[in-house]
């Protein structure tokens, strides 16, 4: 027992680097991260009031509650200074911390062999590695419901676990269902939806009746309620009404049900087929595993929801990826260690000859793809497609020798991280011709000091990159004004590449135009 532990410190210990390295790769991009960075920004030598209503490129900014931004705020003050890396380096701290809680939970469900399977599935998966990487709300509510999740289940009777003290998981659980709302608000309901599934399951109300009068939602509340007592005391309410109508009616990422199956398989890879026969073999089991039953219920409970509301994105089914994980650790052990002819351990074998047979030719690939491809000088990716290639040739010749199955899958399981890694931090980044950085470089030279604005469309990633705030025209005609048009203005126009921009009109023309992979910046001047 006390080697197991050891292994699965050291296991933690490596998912812990893994996460943390290269915290400034990816370059900022998606504007979801760039509202945090930014309105974090803001924050700083600002009045106390602005730290209760955030604000984003000079606007009140309301849509989510403001943990992540204080977290981010705090980053940049404890390091003094504001980077992307530093503010990400908060979030990747809770997606380490996440896997930690990951790793607990199953290993008091099944055993050590299954945490530690838990840990390189979860560490491993393609939308936790990129999303638990960035200053982003949805890694901040998954920790929070993970260990919602966890307290009342210990709090409610966890196989294989005896607590003395229910009620005080109970307020532990509830005090994440707070710090939930302060991050995200609605995903907060899908731990009590849990205690709710489990209620059910059980066919005994008592956890429910437990939760309500002990007290522990109020403990929620007190954590979570003053700063929504604040924002109503002050009049600006309005905007979060809005928020809970959109999220519902899916206005701006509006999709079907269908998209989260898609997701859900774009999601979990290179793991998707464990999570999938996992999944299958979990509920064939769940009738005689309550272990089982508790893990489908916490999937139940975030993605029915999720199924159900109109906003729809792949990066909400965060919260739902641990109890994947462990569903897939738990299948992946059971396989090691059945018989020979145990279906599950023919399929783990199966799928490791498949991997070494698609390495072939995708190695190959790689290869002539790189060495006929002319690349510009510093690009990294000739030097990534050899380094994958032979990678790739591993997974094969590891297949063909007389290694343990369990030691064939640990070399698929590294070789699929760092074939991660390199794509998410290395690969992504060097297909873009630039960046929100380099464009803030470029556009900070090409205006030679004029008063910088936006003309129709802010962009969040520029705003944080240029370090300032940025204002903004909606149209041609506020350009008209006597006291924007006596002064020296540059104008940032944002374009999809299909949709070249226009002139404000005749006065003006283009000095500067950026194309990147989705997008062209121009900057106008008089």
């Amino acid at each position: 027992m006390r080697g197991g532990a050891r292994a699965l410190g050291i296991i933690a210990v490596c998912c812990g680097i893994y996460l943390l390295a290269m915290p400034g790769a990816p370059p900022l991009a998606r504007t979801q991260e760039a509202r945090v960075l930014e309105t974090a920004r803001e924050m700083l030598d600002a009045p106390a009031k602005q730290w209760l209503i955030p604000r984003l490129n000079g606007q009140v900014r309301l849509q989510k509650p403001p943990l992540a931004y204080w977290i981010a705020a705090g980053a940049y003050i404890a390091a003094g200074s504001v980077s992307t890396a530093i503010g990400r380096i908060p979030f990747m701290v809770t997606a380490i911390l996440t896997l930690i809680l990951t790793i607990w939970l199953a290993r008091q469900l099944f055993g050590n062999g299954a945490a530690a399977w838990s840990a390189i599935v979860l560490g491993g998966s393609f939308l936790f590695y990129r999303h638990g990487r960035l200053a982003e709300t949805d890694i901040l509510v998954t920790l929070m419901i993970t260990g919602a999740i966890i307290a009342f289940w210990r709090a409610i009777g966890m196989p294989r676990d005896h607590v003395e003290r229910p009620n005080l998981w109970l307020h532990i659980g509830a005090l994440c269902c707070g710090g939930a709302v302060l991050a995200k608000g609605l995903p907060a309901v899908f731990p009590l939806l849990f205690v709710l599934g489990m209620a059910i399951h059980r066919r005994d109300s008592r956890p429910l009746g437990r939760l309500v009068w002990s007290g522990a939602l109020l403990s929620a509340i007190a954590l979570a309620g003053p700063w929504f007592v604040y924002i109503w005391a002050v009049g600006d309410s309005g905007v979060l009404t809005r928020e809970i109508s959109i999220a519902a009616a899916g206005q701006g990422h509006h999709g079907s049900v269908w998209q989260y199956l898609g997701d859900l398989l774009v999601s979990t890879a290179p793991w998707t087929w464990a999570a999938l026969i996992g999944l299958w073999a979990a509920i064939r089991h769940v009738r005689r595993d309550s272990r089982l039953g508790g893990l489908l219920i916490w999937l139940a409970a975030v993605l029915v929801p999720l199924f159900l509301a109109g906003q729809k994105q792949r990066h909400y089914l965060l919260p739902a990826m641990p109890a994947l994980a462990c569903i897939a650790g738990w299948w992946i052990d059971r396989g090691l260690r059945a018989g020979p002819r145990a279906f599950s351990r023919k399929a783990i074998g199966a799928i490791l000859s498949a991997a070494a047979i698609a390495a072939i030719p995708a190695g190959a690939a790689l290869v002539v793809w790189a060495a006929r491809r002319p690349w510009p000088g510093g690009d990294p990716r000739r030097t990534m497609s050899i380094i994958a290639a032979a990678l790739l040739a591993i997974l094969t010749v590891a297949r063909l020798t007389r290694l343990s199955l369990a030691g064939q899958l640990r070399i698929f399981a590294a070789i699929s991280a760092i074939l991660l890694a390199m794509g998410n931090t290395l690969w992504m980044p060097a297909s873009n011709p630039f960046n929100a950085a380099d464009a803030a470089s470029r556009i900070t030279q090409s205006t030679e000091g004029n008063r910088i604005a936006f003309l129709g469309t802010p962009h969040i990633p520029l705003i944080f990159e240029m370090r300032r705030i940025i204002p903004l025209f909606e149209d041609a005609g506020e350009l008209h004004d006597p006291a924007v048009a006596n002064r020296p203005l540059s104008l940032i126009a944002v374009t999809d590449n299909d949709r070249p921009p226009l002139p404000p009109d005749a006065k003006w023309r283009a000095v500067l135009t950026l194309c990147g992979a989705d997008e062209t910046f121009t900057v106008f001047e008089k």
